[in-house]
């Protein structure tokens, strides 16, 4: 595939703000524990998961392109065009927008340590060094040496992550090369040994910065404080404008263009911000009228749209974040009526997933990932093989053209839902929610359904409207968990009726003596006709748990936990 694409439907969004204003927020910097990687490693990981062909070919890469004299004094933006350059002679430019993402998640950065700390466990004094059946080696010069003389010891323990240089034959001689890719130590000894490069001795200082991670700030403070922070805020926007521009669609701040009027008048953009600033914070304090809000949704929408793919997204950022700002200057943007009509029809549709209005959801290639547990990681991952499945259409000959097809067709993986008949095998059942004494407090409305609760929770209403069934067999070991189980749940007094379905041998001629059982069973009704259901249960979990014997009739019940 020649690219990836991105496409965002806009479902009546409450808030939307211009791109030019900027957020009000706190920016934070998550630092693993461990110190920087880098970028060219975390590269060669990521093509050895597509393939070890592809990461010997990324090795060669480096050593034939790259000057290892002076990788050191690269930056690190210069280090990661480097490493994404070297990647697109071996990639194709999806598969290389994937590896930029992985990157920015520094989601191989762990791998590389890993290959840090067993290099340090080994050698601490060397840039980078073999290791041959135990034996250390820094000078480059002695390798030959060491391996032409014999060596002794056991051969050192290869990992599953190790990568192994490809070979036609069986070597009786295992040799492990330790050092940072790109550096002119690693170098010598990779042209030498022609063996397993493993990376990370040279370890920087400074701490990892880490991405897609969620960081929550709880910020207390019982003391109010009067600051000017105007002349910060101005200091900052000045520094981003240089970097970032603004939105064309600025006209709605009382009739002003700040985008003509900074083109204009370039000595004076602080001044400008300034007043920018104080019309938005003014709108900020003054009250929308109920005209004025009732197509308020559908004019933040519009707006995303007309921003362009450029720059969707971050005036969607900034509109989730900074609402107030903008509320009055959205109220008055006409809306189309196409606009309107499209928003309603991308409801209709999304209504049939289940997505409500208000409601955000995610689809990758028509897969749909649950927002609230998104993993950052998951998604690479599936990103990767979405990627590779859409690459091998591609090299069958199916263009762009009639990827959309594809898209639109139905998956055939449906899903059998059934229900099994419980009732035949006349469980037991540990309550009664219409009947039981100690449900009496609850009410027993059927409207009580209709009212709100809390999300996720049953509602404790005394009637059997919930049912959980048990399937155990009294023998096997895993009973008492699942027992145990119904009984924390009895206990606990949840809104289900539970229920057990024993499974044993019916055969008339089976008894006790000869089936482990047909024995609990039988202990299991003996005790339910002096001291009820709960009794029984709880003396079935602690026979399981081999802590009582049992006699019954005129014979020892067989213990299970003996059989």
């Amino acid at each position: 595939m020649k690219s990836l694409w991105i496409v965002i439907i806009l479902s009546a969004l409450p808030s939307v703000i211009d791109s030019a204003v900027k957020k009000k927020s706190v920016i934070t910097s998550l630092h693993a524990k461990w110190s920087q990687t880098s970028f060219i490693a975390e590269a060669s990981e990521f093509m050895a998961q597509e393939s070890d062909t592809l990461f010997w070919a990324y090795v060669d890469e480096i050593v034939e392109k790259l000057n290892v004299d002076e990788w050191h004094t690269y930056s690190d933006a210069r280090q990661y065009e480097l490493a994404i350059r070297l990647a697109g002679n071996l990639l194709e430019e999806a598969r290389v927008n994937l590896l930029k993402f992985a990157l920015s998640l520094r989601a191989h950065s762990p791998t590389v340590v890993l290959f840090q700390k067993l290099g340090a466990e080994r050698d601490k004094s060397c840039t980078a060094f073999a290791d041959v059946h135990g034996a250390i080696i820094c000078d480059v010069n002695d390798l030959e040496k060491v391996i032409e003389n014999g060596v002794r010891g056991s051969a050192p323990t290869v990992y599953s992550i190790d990568h192994v240089f490809p070979t036609t034959k069986e070597h009786n001689v295992t040799l492990i090369v330790y050092g940072e890719l790109a550096t002119a130590s690693w170098r010598k000894f990779h042209l030498v040994a022609k063996a397993l490069s493993r990376r990370g001795k040279d370890v920087r200082d400074d701490k990892l910065l880490l991405s897609g991670y969620g960081v929550e700030l709880a910020i207390k403070s019982t003391e109010y404080k009067a600051v000017d922070d105007s002349n910060t805020v101005i200091d900052k926007i000045t520094v981003e404008e240089s970097s970032e521009e603004y939105t064309d669609n600025e006209e709605g701040n009382y009739g002003f263009n700040f985008t003509t009027l900074r083109k204009l008048h370039g000595d004076l953009k602080d001044s400008i911000e300034q007043f920018r600033l104080h019309l938005l914070e003014r709108d900020e304090l003054t009250p929308l009228k109920v005209w004025q809000v009732q197509e308020l949704s559908y004019q933040a929408a519009q707006t995303v749209v007309l921003a362009g793919t450029q720059k969707a997204l971050n005036v969607l950022i900034d509109s989730s974040q900074n609402f107030p700002l903008a509320a009055r200057s959205l109220s008055r943007q006409l809306v189309r009526k196409e606009f309107i009509s499209e928003v309603n029809t991308n409801q209709e549709q999304l209504i049939e997933y289940g997505v409500s209005e208000g409601e955000s959801v995610f689809f990758i290639n028509g897969i749909m990932v649950d927002v609230d547990a998104l993993d950052v990681f998951q998604v690479l991952d599936m990103l990767k093989q979405e990627e590779k499945l859409a690459n091998g259409f591609f090299r069958m000959g199916i263009k762009n053209e009639y990827l959309s097809m594809l898209m639109d067709l139905e998956s055939s993986n449906e899903h059998i839902s059934y229900a099994v008949d419980f009732r035949p095998a006349i469980p037991e059942y540990l309550n009664n929610l219409d009947t039981d004494k100690q449900y009496r407090q609850w009410a027993n409305s059927v409207g009580l359904l209709l009212q709100p609760y809390f999300p996720g929770m049953l509602r404790p209403i005394a009637r059997n409207f919930f049912t959980l069934i048990f399937v155990v067999d009294p023998s096997q070991k895993e009973t008492r968990d699942l027992l145990q189980y119904a009984l924390r749940f009895y206990a606990h007094e949840i809104p289900i009726r539970l229920g057990v379905v024993f499974v044993v041998n019916d055969e008339k001629e089976v008894s006790g003596f000869d089936d482990a059982s047909v024995a609990m069973l039988n202990l299991y009704n003996f005790v339910k006709i002096n001291d009820g259901i709960q009794k029984a249960m709880n003396i079935l979990t602690e026979v399981k748990n081999c802590q009582v014997f049992f006699f019954f009739f005129d014979g020892l019940i067989p213990n299970p936990c003996f059989l």
